[in-house]
């Protein structure tokens, strides 16, 4: 299994343009086997435990999965989401994607 996370602020131009995007994005994403897990606004943190490091500013985040490494591949080149992807870049500022494989922390450290 293969985890995305994503952050984000909405731009302040057109916020609606994300919504637009999710709309039709999530569907593909089903299409090829991905799944959005959650989505969500970052509050502030509670707590602040001692050597970490308080997020960059982002106010959003979502996670979502994927069954194989090329998930997000299939997802960028399914065909009705390459009509919408332009709106995902018009409606956030400061995108942060990373992509994580699942770990045994048992066997992996």
């Amino acid at each position: 299994m293969f985890y995305a996370l994503n952050m984000w602020n909405h731009s302040d131009a057109d916020p609606e343009r994300y919504r637009e995007y999710l709309r039709v994005a999530e569907p593909c994403l089903k299409d090829v086997g991905g799944k959005l897990l959650c989505l969500g606004r970052i509050e502030p943190v509670p707590q602040q435990f001692p050597g970490a490091t308080i997020g960059g500013g982002h106010r959003w985040m979502n996670i979502t999965t994927y069954e194989t490494f090329d998930g997000p591949k299939r997802l960028y080149e399914h065909p009705v989401y390459q009509k919408v992807a332009h709106l995902r870049d018009e409606g956030t500022t400061n995108y942060v994607w990373a992509y994580y494989k699942s770990a045994n922390i048992m066997t992996e450290f």
